[in-house]
């Protein structure tokens, strides 16, 4: 196992903090995202690099003070357990896989107790989760990783989750992950120092744009499909939005306003299959995710995915992913 040391890190830049240096403390959970942790904090970095003086400050926290394995295997170096020495203004929780499972309780009272000294607390990656099941994010706007969205609205559909990059309401900050997390830091910069700051730390990492909070964390289907057809986009549209009731070949067709055969002609030529094969594959997709990610039982899932037939569903499970629905919920 690799052991990664964090001397590079802001805390021991070398530069002497600012009497007005903005803390944060970043919590890792066994199997966090390494390229989540980097997009954090590399922003971060390049910031306090660009401006010649140390106005960020990011401390390393672990459960018990120990090294952290990341999803990657490699382990990384903290600084302190979850004992408090000083209130950051931030204190923030990054995880990845395993977040589910994890026991939640030894990090509540750190959470709450930072909180009721002003500090802000955020969640990024699958680290919503965690803030979820302790009740954090009530009344909150929250995102979380596109991967988890769909699991995540069945568990908490009381919570307002959107698919945005990242959600700043009031005092709760949450991101999606990985390079999402770029975006969130850039914003962080630019509403303190400005955009021209912001862009300069973009730049050092070859990124030509700056993505809003409110920007989708799905490529555009026109960019993902390389193509702009208007009935298209309009009829995949339909597609995503039908999962638990779907359609039928004429009413997608009747809908974009195309005639079965023009509708076959634009799948065939830029999905690279049919229309109702592709559908199928959107919806068993979407059970592939419950299954691994939610304690729905089978049956729920394949009703929530519009199969009626536990026969059906199964065939074309085994078909598309080559086990049965049941061996993919043992098997997490």
């Amino acid at each position: 196992m690799n052991k990664i040391r964090s001397n590079w890190f802001l805390s021991r830049s070398g530069v002497s903090p600012e009497p007005d240096t903005e803390t944060f403390h970043l919590l890792l959970l066994p199997g966090f995202s390494m390229m989540t942790f980097s997009s954090f904090t590399e922003p971060l970095r390049q910031a306090n690099r660009l401006l010649g003086r140390h106005v960020y400050d990011c401390t390393l926290v672990s459960i018990d003070g120990q090294p952290v394995t990341a999803s990657s295997g490699a382990s990384l170096m903290v600084d302190r357990d979850l004992t408090i020495r000083n209130v950051p203004n931030h204190a923030v929780v990054c995880a990845g896989v395993g977040v589910r499972s994890f026991e939640h309780k030894k990090f509540s009272g750190w959470l709450r107790k930072l909180l009721r000294h002003g500090a802000n607390i955020g969640a990024i990656s699958t680290a919503p989760f965690a803030f979820a099941k302790l009740g954090l994010l009530n009344g909150y706007r929250c995102t979380i990783h596109w991967e988890s969205l769909v699991s995540f609205r069945e568990e908490f559909p009381e919570l307002t989750a959107t698919t945005n990059l990242f959600e700043i309401d009031r005092n709760r900050i949450t991101c999606a992950g990985a390079t999402a997390c770029i975006d969130l830091m850039l914003h962080m910069i630019s509403m303190r120092f400005g955009h021209a700051l912001a862009a300069s730390v973009s730049e050092q990492y070859n990124l030509s744009q700056i993505r809003s909070a409110k920007d989708d964390q799905h490529l555009p289907p026109n960019v993902r499909l390389g193509s702009s057809n208007p009935k298209l986009l309009a009829a995949l549209a339909l597609m995503d939005t039908n999962i638990e009731t779907p359609l039928k070949l004429s009413d997608i067709s009747a809908n974009v306003n195309l005639s079965h055969r023009q509708l076959e002609r634009l799948f065939n030529r830029y999905v690279g299959t049919s229309t109702m094969k592709h559908y199928q594959f959107l919806r068993l997709n979407r059970a592939n995710l419950l299954l691994r990610q939610t304690s729905l039982p089978v049956s729920e899932v394949a009703l929530a995915c519009g199969y009626q037939s536990w026969s059906h569903f199964t065939k074309h499970y085994v078909r598309q992913f080559g086990h049965s629905p049941i061996k993919e919920r043992i098997s997490i």
